[in-house]
């Protein structure tokens, strides 16, 4: 019955970018929830291609291409096959992925990842390449990724070349529909799954932040988290497991009955 579904008369809103925002949303209402698709993300091609598409012409040059999110192998790939490639480019360079959301993305291209770390957090990347000093890495990104992971490979000895794959910008399209819900209290928790998302989030509610009071900011992992603590957001939860399925089991968690004393 509905009525015995763990997220039943729950409303959760879902802010990932429209191409990636249908997995989530299925997986939450069918536990129950009432979901709203407002994402506060799109994603475009790089305005200059030229670079990116130096790094593909000089694949056969990289010891390791390490991809950081779904969205860089889909845009990579689309910008691979432009040029008249395809799995096999990668043949000669290991392919390391963070998460298996990632990794899928790869194996469904042909080109199942060489390397994931243990944990689906790009700080966990270095660790799980191994020993990197004299090599030469890949790290096709969006264009608002940190510095953190190049700085830390740089620092093991590595030669990294950042490319920017595709551009993660502002989607506002939805903003006054979310303010709407958010004044007749029709939400009860948002999901937020990158720091984009959750820089976005606080830009799009502005002034009207208070109307997030009693509602449940849940981030699939702690870099995201941190994002939204530095745009002060209340985040109430964190996943424990940094996927997509750690994510839904922690907005179920957020709405757990606590046990009575």
């Amino acid at each position: 019955m509905i009525g015995d579904l763990p997220l039943a008369g729950k409303a959760v809103v879902v802010t990932r970018g429209r191409e990636q925002a249908g997995e989530l949303a299925r997986r939450l209402e069918a536990l129950g929830a009432t979901v709203y698709m407002f994402p506060t993300i799109r994603f475009e091609p790089p305005e200059d291609t030229s670079p990116l598409d130096r790094a593909v012409a000089e694949l056969d040059r990289f010891d390791w291409v390490v991809f950081t999110s779904p969205n860089g192998v889909r845009f990579f790939w689309a910008r691979l096959q432009l040029l008249g490639f395809g799995a096999d480019r990668l043949a000669r360079s290991r392919v390391a992925a963070v998460g298996p959301g990632t990794a899928a993305e790869l194996a469904r291209r042909g080109r199942p990842p060489d390397a994931v770390p243990s944990e689906a957090l790009t700080a966990r990347i270095p660790e799980a390449l191994g020993n990197v000093r004299g090599r030469r890495i890949l790290l096709p990104r969006t264009d608002v990724a940190g510095p953190e992971l190049a700085e830390a490979l740089r620092a093991a000895g590595a030669e990294v070349v950042e490319v920017v794959t595709y551009r993660t910008l502002p989607e506002t399209t939805w903003g006054e529909e979310l303010i709407r819900l958010l004044e007749m209290g029709r939400v009860d928790a948002i999901t937020l799954t990158s720091a984009s998302t959750a820089r976005n989030l606080a830009a799009l509610v502005g002034s009207t932040r208070p109307l997030l009071e009693g509602v449940k900011i849940i981030c699939i992992g702690p870099v995201t988290a941190r994002a939204a603590a530095e745009v002060g957001l209340q985040v109430d939860v964190v996943a424990g497991e940094h996927t997509l399925e750690g994510l839904v089991q922690a907005v179920v968690e957020a709405f757990r009955p606590v046990p009575k004393a």
